[in-house]
């Protein structure tokens, strides 16, 4: 017998034949290559084999060898625990093999079977129960999985599935509570039934789409042409589901341990439910099966515990064993008339049963314990007319002490996703009341509501519907639509802003407002600014406006706004220094203010006696040679403008003489200056410090004409003079 073995697997095995002593430290992970099927127990001591928590094997696997992996994986072939630490199991280049011991004794099924393997397979049970196990890596060359194979590997968090496999067996994964996602490979042809069954935590199944058997929808598994709905992930959030118009049959355990559903609707399409169907949906609170239906499963709800009430379609022959055992809340039950049968312990458990109805003119048969732990003297029986003596006479029936006949009618309600309706009682007596409240969830609204198939939404008043006197049974359908939300929107120019219900609407922006809410426009002008057009979906609502607001009682539209607004006014400010001031409309301008825009503008500049104005500048330019008589105007102010004046004492020291060449004099009603540079300013200016006149020396010799007797100040290349005429 040959062994081949690598350097570092040769050596963790010397260590482990060397018996040190390796209790409490790590152990690098193994490698092992199994030349002789059955020869894994001579190559791993039996004392160090639960040392080993990583190993990676080759080559050909047989019973005897996978018994040895159980013990290594802290379960034996009795399925009784061992030592073992190994939690990560690596055979991709490994072979299962035929052969060698039996591995594991399957006392779960009815047969009682030693368990051995098979070429290429991964038989029955093979890691039954090894919860250890956190990853296991299969034989790239398996065909098929058996059944409960990984049953109970709660450690296990994600699987694949080798692109080889073509068979998956029942049970395959069954309470493998740490699987969160599996992928199906195109391969796979045959998937048992319940193969994901108490897989608490697992929310994805992803079928490839090359698969020619089997698909998804939103990760519920159905075959390929979605007629049967094989599982829907116990940890998928859906709180409700609508089962697609395309199935025809609910497999087993299909939606079992659902416990985030609280409701499901099955059309009408469904013939068949399978066996523990909706086994322990602890949320499910009412379920209606159609009358499509005609075979349904044992187990189908049992241990529904928040299940409140049940109608049975009108084409079940026989309530199957067990259906809503441990229903403990069931308070309401309709039974048809095409019911013949109730088999055993059909209603085990239901102690909270209050009400129910039963149409059959002959009581259907019962078996052992169907109605055990109910209290028939306060549980009340409603029957056909005149059916009261065969009900009291038979086995089981006659022990109701509350029986009444009818006619009592059912009361049957339906909703699709957005809403619930509720109602006041499940059955009601010929001549009562059915009262029906709508409740719509958030961003949802009543699109339809039928009664018997007639339209009554005109009818709905405050969320609510009577039907009185009820004369028949009766079905009340609602149907909910998302409230669509409409864009809100606005567009202006430089000016102002836009504010749509409190929330400012930047430039070309919007918000949604949901139907049938009110919305108000706010158009404000900024200051200087006013609105001169609102253009509301190419519609002028200028006039509209009430206090620069539009309101919209109830949308049921987009709605775009379009706002001009115009300039009215711009900003007049003045600095001065010295002693004066600057005059608007015979007013002195003491803080800045406004002017109206394109209209003419005079400002007049008074010195203080004494004082003169000794520059003047308008937006940062010196417009002191453009003021006449104290006087500057605007023809048509176009932007906001910035004044800075200065006030000068007059120097009155240098009288009509000479000065630095300079020569001031009157002659013949002008006054006279000689000697000023060319470009020089000359300001001739009362003795009030008025500006009669300012020039600038084109030659040598200036000529002034002003008026005759009075005193004139005249300012020449920064020196000042004083003149009589």
């Amino acid at each position: 017998m040959k062994q081949h073995f690598t350097l570092k697997s040769l050596l963790a095995i010397l260590c482990l034949s060397f018996g040190f002593n390796l209790q409490g430290q790590n152990v690098l992970p193994i490698s092992i290559n199994v030349e002789t099927a059955g020869t894994l127990s001579s190559i791993i001591p039996a004392s160090k084999k639960y040392l080993i928590t990583d190993l990676t094997l080759s080559g050909n696997l047989n019973g005897s060898d996978i018994r040895f992996i159980r013990d290594m994986a802290g379960r034996d072939y009795l399925d009784n625990n061992t030592d073992g630490k190994l939690n990560k199991l690596n055979l991709n280049d490994a072979k299962i093999v035929s052969g060698g011991d039996y591995y594991y004794f399957d006392d779960h099924s009815s047969d009682h079977n030693n368990c051995y393997t098979t070429n290429n397979v991964i038989s029955n049970c093979m890691f039954y129960n090894l919860n250890k196990l956190t990853s296991i890596t299969l034989p790239n060359s398996v065909t098929s999985v058996g059944d409960l194979v990984f049953h109970n590997c709660t450690g296990l968090t994600s699987f694949t599935i080798p692109e080889s496999v073509t068979k998956i067996g029942y049970q395959a994964f069954h309470y493998c509570t740490g699987l969160t996602s599996i992928s199906i490979p195109k391969g796979v042809f045959s998937i048992g039934n319940e193969v994901f069954k108490g897989c608490s935590a697992l929310s994805e199944i992803i079928v490839s789409s090359e698969n020619p058997g089997y698909n998804t929808i939103e990760s519920v598994l159905f075959n390929k042409d979605n007629t049967t709905l094989i599982a829907f992930p116990n940890a998928k959030t859906n709180t409700s589901y609508t089962i697609p118009n395309s199935v025809t049959t609910i497999g087993n355990s299909a939606f079992s341990d659902c416990i985030k559903l609280t409701s499901v609707s099955i059309p009408n399409s469904v013939t068949k439910i399978g066996d523990a169907a909706f086994s322990s949906c602890i949320g499910l609170t009412s379920v209606t099966i159609p009358n499509s239906v005609i075979n349904i499963g044992t187990y189908i709800f049992n241990y529904c515990s928040g299940l409140t009430s049940a109608i049975l379609g009108d084409n079940i022959a026989t309530l199957s064993a067990d259906a809503f055992r441990g229903c403990t809340k069931l308070a309401s039950v309709y039974i048809p008339a095409s019911v013949t049968s109730i088999s055993n312990e059909a209603f085990s458990g239901c102690k909270g049963l209050k009400e129910i109805l039963c149409k059959r003119a002959t009581p259907p048969t019962i078996g052992t314990d169907a109605f055990n732990g109910i209290d028939k003297t306060t549980c009340k029986l409603y029957i056909p007319k005149n059916a009261y003596s065969v009900y009291w006479l038979a086995a089981e029936w006659g022990d109701f002490t509350n029986i009444i006949e009818g006619p009592v009618y059912l009361i049957k309600t339906s909703a699709n996703e957005g809403g619930k309706v509720t109602k006041n009682s499940m059955f009601v007596k010929e001549g009562g009341s059915a009262i029906f409240t709508i409740n719509s969830d958030k961003g949802y609204k009543i699109k339809t509501a039928s009664l018997n198939g007639n339209d009554i939404l005109s009818k709905v008043v405050n969320n609510t519907y009577e039907e009185t006197p009820v004369n028949a049974d009766i079905t009340f359908d609602v149907t909910f639509a998302i409230i669509p939300y409409y864009q809100m929107s606005a567009a202006y120019n430089e000016g102002g802003k836009v504010i749509i219900n409190d929330s400012i609407i930047a430039n070309g922006k919007n918000i949604s407002i949901i139907e049938n809410d009110s919305v108000r426009f706010n158009v404000v002008p900024n200051d200087n600014f006013a609105i001169e057009k609102v253009i509301l979906n190419d519609k002028d609502i200028t006039a509209s406006l009430k206090n620069n607001s539009y309101k919209i009682d109830s949308i049921s539209a987009a709605q775009a706004m379009q706002v001009s607004f115009i300039r009215t006014h711009y900003t007049l400010a003045v600095k001065s220094e010295g002693e004066g001031k600057v005059l608007f409309n015979e007013k002195a301008i003491t803080d800045t203010i406004k002017v109206e825009v394109n209209k003419p503008l005079t400002l007049n500049f008074t010195p203080t006696e004494g004082y003169k104005i000794a520059s003047v500048s308008l937006n940062g330019k010196d417009i002191i040679s453009d003021i006449t008589n104290n006087a500057y105007t605007i023809n048509e102010v176009s932007e906001d403008l910035n004044i800075v004046v200065s006030f000068k004492d007059i120097n009155t020291a240098i009288n009509g003489t000479e000065a630095n060449s300079i020569k001031v004099y009157t002659e013949q009603n002008s006054i006279v200056i000689e000697g000023a540079n060319l470009g020089d300013e000359v300001s001739v200016y009362t003795t009030l410090g008025t500006l009669i006149k300012a020039v600038k020396a084109t030659e040598n010799r200036i000529r002034i004409d002003v008026p005759d007797n009075q005193i004139y100040v005249i300012r020449v290349a920064g020196k000042t003079y004083k003149t009589a005429l």
